[in-house]
């Protein structure tokens, strides 16, 4: 099994690098995990290109790490 690449923001900057992996076919948009609570258009075309975004579990993870601080 591959270990999925996380995007951990995807505003401007994340944005553009999804971009340009996604033109190079840098890694195939399953291998892609991104995780930003106002997703860019970026980033919302690399889900409907099969990136997880979101994903709720990474959700769960940080509202644990947050709570417990």
């Amino acid at each position: 099994m591959i270990t999925p690449i996380l995007m951990l923001g995807a505003g401007r900057m994340g944005g553009a690098i999804l971009e340009g992996w996604g033109r190079a076919k840098a890694f195939a948009p399953a291998d892609l995990m991104i995780v930003d609570p106002h997703p860019s258009d970026a980033a919302l075309a690399a889900e409907r290109a099969g990136a997880r975004l979101n994903p709720p579990d990474a959700d769960s993870r940080t509202r644990r790490r947050c709570s417990s601080a």
